[in-house]
């Protein structure tokens, strides 16, 4: 099983001090990630193999869809139990990535991370999900979402549109996915 854990950071972190000052929000530092290229429609035959509801195929089949190859992404997780309840919306979360120094990612991160990640290790973190904080774009439904990993106990692993500003609010068993800045 490939570990995509690389270490779980709570305040400095040595590699990037400047990114993980505040102590109070867990960040989890995952294993980079390589852009493979792959369009939208690739990343459709490749993910049947899982499953991606219609909304993640309105996304992946857009003409806009922004593929590359050989671009490393280093993706850094803020847990959704850094936040309290009526701070885990998608403002502050996005607010709190800014303040610390990450940059929001592209939405192809979402598939890479879904053919990396195994639920077990969304799990073991003790999540139900991990949205990946692209920008979000309009689905088929009319709603603005972003992607993500869902973990669905007993069914093959899931790729995701979540709606960006969800009117529960997100929950703290969600991490919520942002980048380093390019070196």
């Amino acid at each position: 099983m490939k570990r995509i854990v690389l270490s779980f950071v709570l305040g400095v972190f040595i590699l990037c001090p400047k990114i993980f000052q505040a102590a109070e929000h867990k960040a989890l530092k995952l294993a980079t990630v390589t852009s493979n290229g792959r369009s939208g429609k690739e990343w459709i035959a490749e993910l049947n193999k899982q499953r991606i509801n219609m909304f993640v195929h309105d996304h992946l089949k857009r003409d806009d869809w922004k593929s590359t190859t050989g671009m490393l992404y280093h993706p850094v997780l803020l847990r959704g139990d850094s936040f309290s309840d009526i701070e885990r919306s998608t403002s502050n979360i996005r607010r709190t990535a800014k303040d610390l120094g990450l940059i929001t990612p592209p939405m192809e991160l979402a598939p890479l991370l879904r053919e990396k990640i195994t639920d077990e290790e969304i799990v073991g973190l003790g999540l139900w999900r991990m949205i990946v904080m692209s920008e979000p774009r309009h689905d088929n439904g009319g709603n603005m979402s972003v992607l993500g990993l869902d973990h669905r106990d007993n069914e093959a692993p899931w790729l995701r549109a979540f709606v960006e500003n969800p009117p529960q609010g997100w929950v703290k068993q969600d991490g919520f996915v942002f980048i380093l800045p390019p070196q």
